[in-house]
């Protein structure tokens, strides 16, 4: 029995030794040469945010083919746009998902870019939906920008 519990033991700790040269080796071989952009804020436009593939990191935009993926999305900021105007103003009704970005956060943090469409008139908007762990949605920015 004491030969036995010295052996699991022996096999753990090497176990975990290997485990700890591997991620040595790991750390290593990441690149040195990067460096923190100082000029990088979270007000960047969707144009301006760089891709990547990093945790936490926002993503290249999606493809064409997959942004009917994301109009609940879009409708959800569509939906935060109406809230926010006055009624008289008329209401906006969701054109084109025109890119979609996102973010893994605890769900995820969709950054979509789409067009409010009112009579004639057509908006550009940005907006970051919030799609919770539990599936729900929250707007956290809205902000149109352009009138064509």
């Amino acid at each position: 029995l004491v030969r036995a519990t010295h052996r699991s033991r022996t096999s753990g700790m090497i176990a975990g030794i290997r485990a700890g040269v591997l991620l040595a080796f790991l750390c290593a071989s990441l690149p040195v040469d990067i460096r923190a952009d100082s000029a990088f804020t979270t007000e960047r436009t969707l144009e301006e945010v760089p891709p990547s593939s990093m945790p936490g990191g926002v993503s290249a935009p999606v493809e064409e083919s997959h942004l009917p993926l994301y109009r609940a999305h879009a409708l959800a900021a569509l939906d935060a746009l109406n809230r926010a105007r006055d009624e008289r103003e008329g209401v906006y009704e969701l054109g084109d998902v025109l890119e979609a970005r996102t973010q893994v956060v605890a769900g995820l943090m969709v950054h979509v870019k789409y067009q409010a469409v009112r009579g004639s008139e057509t908006t550009v908007c940005a907006a970051k939906v919030w799609q919770k762990l539990d599936g729900t949605h929250e707007v956290t920015s809205n902000t149109c920008e352009e009138r064509r």
